[in-house]
Parts: C-alpha cells; structure tokens; sequence
C-alpha cells in the first residue's frame, strides 16, 4: 500500500458520502466540506522537503493499507473494552465516541451537564449567522494540511457550547473509542468548544484503541473564547503502540478570557500537534503546557503558534521531553509579537532529558516581535540527567535506577500538575513511573 492508496481511499470516502447528500450539496457544512477535500487534493501528505515537516518522514507510516470506513458494529470483546475502559477512568460526565460517532447509549451524565452538545449540522440551521463565522475559520496556517481531510469527512461532527454565565463544575470527558480488529483504520473527528461570555469549563480528550491494528486518529478542534471566559483543555494521548495522532487545535480568545491547554505525550508510534491561539481582544491569557516521554523508535512532533495580535496579553508556554532508545521529538514553537501588540508579556520554554545517545531532539523556540514595549523570553535546554543529583540519592540509599526515575519525574512534575483534575494527575503519574523504571536501567 501507497501515500498514493490512501490519498485514493480518502477520495473514494467522500464521493461516496457525496452521493448520499440527496441534493444537498449546497448546504453550507457541505460546501466547507467539499472545499477542505479539494485543498487536501492539491496539498497531499507532506514531505520533508516541507520546512514544518522536515524532521518527520510520513511516508512510512501511511504505507498501511488504511481504510476509513469503520463497522459499527461492536462486539462482545469492544463492549468489554468500552465498558472497563470507562470503568478504569471513572468521569463524571462522559461524551463517547465509538470510531468516530457519538453513541448516546454509552455517553454519562450529558442530561445534566451544564453544556450543550450539538451536531455540526444542527449547529448550522439553529445558528446560521454564528455557524458561517466559526467553522473552518482557524485555519491560520498551511502546516495543518490533515485538517483538510477531517473538515472533509466531519459528517458526525459536533459543537459543545458553554452559554453565557455557565460555570461547569465536573470537567467533560471526549472519549472517543477505535476498533482495529478487521482493519487499519482512520478515524476523523471534528468538534467546535464555544464558550460564551463569563463561562467556564473543562474538556479532558482521550483516544483508546482496541484490536490488533493501526489506528491512525486525525482530530480537529476550533475553540472559541468570549470575554472573560475561562476554558480549560487536557490532551492525554496516551494509546497503544499500534496508533498514529495527528491532532490540531486552534484557539481564539476575547477580552480578558484565559485558556490553559496541557497535552501529555507517552503512547503511539507517531504523534503530531498543532496547537496554537490567537488573541483578538485585551487582556487575555493564554497558557500551553506540554510533556512528551519517547521510547523506542517513536516520533512526538509538537508545534505551537501564539500570535499576540493586541495590546495588553500575555502568554506562558513550557514544554518538557524525555527521550530514550532511539526515538525522536520535535518542538516547534513561534510566538508572533504584531506591531499593535504593545505590553505584550510572552515566555517560552522548552526542556529536554535524553536518556540515551541515539534519540533526537530538534528544538526551536522562535519569536518574532515587531512591536517595542514588550517583555518577551524564549529559552531551550538540553542534557542528561545530574549525576551529582544521582549521587546524593545513592549515597542516601536509592538504587540508582530508583534515583533516575525519581529525578526524572521531578522534571516532568510541574506540567503533571497544571492538570486540575486529580485522577487524571494520579493516572499519568503511575503511567510516568512504570515507564520510567523501564527506560532507566
């Protein structure tokens, strides 16, 4: 199987659900469609010759003969998984997915969650006006070409709206569930968050995939943030080996509003954020935290983009890498400073651990300030672990291999505790550990 073979079942995919349209191919969530599939079309799956891809070679991850139509039918085995899988993670509200589509059946506590889901379609002819301006419309940059392709097949997409003075109380859980028992599969999935004025709200978003073969999640999400709206984002991708990430997340923000999203690395053979916010009001925050633990032959490739486009934001960014065996990540991260935006106040950072001589770390922290009155800092570091630091554990009686994972997760603890909610913290931590105590031997 070929890049070629999956561009061609990617093509076959949605001018099969073309033909289902019944005339509707004018309605303006299918319009968006048919424009992402024809930009995907033209762009294709990039190549290293491409300055945003250049430490990450595709081609041999999409050489799986990936198929995008998925049975919904689920077995006594998925149910099994589902059901302990969900068990194990104990939400107190839960929107599930199984292969893409929301199963109501399975979904926890939505009749009394303060905000509302709605399909992408629903969204549209309940709020036309509103619909137009927000979807597809974070599109701030040509390096997310596989946005394209889950716009284009976002038939069972989704909106989570926060109304006006809505304050969540129990973060919501966007478990989405993949079946990879028959084949390789792809799995698009796109939702908007709109959270209106003086809203708050927490999403926790999890991936977890049952069967045999590869899965390959691609994921949209546009975040909406009114005035003095506060939403909090957690990524955990942490699913098996045997699955490939490609996850996008663009982020807009009014006055006064704050977001903090933390995204934490340690599962698949290939994962790839794009994360970035922009600021279109004064006042506003914006935090991005990330922490990625490699081994193996895996590839984690974060990117980030925080464009302080008005006067009066500020911006706090730290991501951490620990790396083992012969793996490879990659942080991109750019914070645009535009001449408007004067009092700006940005930070940057970017940490690394290497336990190994053979894994990679390509590292650039940009900003680009055309703006004078201004606090800006970048920064990016890179090394083992402080054999004086081993040293004094050693001499206190810990096993060196009891000393290296201890200092480690010390590195890592700072991101593990942006996370507010404390199962998950609790949950990464063990996680951390285990892994840890393998990699450090």
């Amino acid at each position: 199987m070929s890049v070629d073979s999956f561009v061609q079942n990617f093509k076959n995919t949605f001018e099969t659900a073309q033909k289902a349209l019944n005339g509707s191919s004018k309605f303006y969530p299918n319009v968006v469609r048919a424009n992402a599939f024809e930009s995907f079309l033209k762009s294709g799956i990039p190549t290293t010759k491409n300055e945003e891809w250049k430490y990450v070679n595709l081609f041999p991850f999409f050489s799986i003969d990936f198929q995008f139509s998925a049975s919904q039918v689920i077995s006594n085995e998925f149910a099994i998984f589902i059901k302990d899988s969900i068990e194990s993670i104990n939400p107190d509200v839960a929107l599930v997915l199984v292969n893409g589509k929301i199963l109501p059946q399975l979904c926890k506590n939505l009749d009394s969650y303060e905000g509302k889901i709605l399909g992408l379609d629903q969204y549209y002819n309940e709020h036309p006006d509103e619909f137009t301006t927000l979807f597809h419309s974070l599109q701030l940059s040509p390096n997310t070409i596989f946005e394209n392709v889950s716009t284009a097949l976002s038939f069972d997409g989704f909106v989570v709206q926060y109304d006006k003075n809505v304050v969540t109380e129990k973060p919501l859980f966007l478990l989405n569930f993949i079946d990879t028992t028959n084949n390789h599969i792809v799995i698009p999935t796109r939702y908007i968050v709109k959270a209106e004025k003086l809203s708050q709200a927490s999403i926790i978003e999890q991936t977890l995939t049952f069967g045999p073969n590869t899965s390959l999640s691609i994921a949209t999400s546009e975040v909406f943030v009114d005035e003095q709206a506060n939403v909090t984002i957690v990524k955990l991708q942490n699913d098996k080996k045997e699955s490939i990430v490609l996850d996008s997340m663009s982020i807009a923000q009014k006055s006064s509003s704050t977001v903090t999203s933390t995204t934490v690395s340690y599962g698949s053979s290939l994962i790839r954020n794009n994360h970035r916010a922009v600021h279109n009001g004064s006042n506003v925050h914006t935090n991005m935290f990330g922490l990625a633990i490699a081994q193996d032959k895996q590839v984690i490739d974060n990117h980030t983009e925080i464009d302080h486009a008005t006067a009066h934001c500020s911006s706090t960014e730290s991501y951490k890498h620990i790396l083992s065996d012969s793996s490879t990540v990659v942080f991109n991260g750019k914070v645009y400073v535009r001449e408007q935006a004067q009092k700006t106040n940005a930070y940057q950072s970017n940490k690394t651990i290497l336990l190994s001589d053979t894994a990679t770390i390509n590292s650039k922290p940009q900003l680009e300030i055309f703006a004078d009155d201004v606090k800006c800092s970048h920064g990016a570091t890179c090394g083992g672990i402080d054999e004086e630091a081993i040293f004094y554990l050693r001499s206190r009686g810990i096993s060196t291999k009891d000393a290296m994972s201890m200092l480690t997760l010390a590195f890592a603890e700072d991101v593990i505790m942006k996370i507010e909610n404390e199962s998950v913290r609790t949950r990464i931590e063990e996680d951390f550990l285990t892994l840890l105590s393998n990699r450090t031997k």
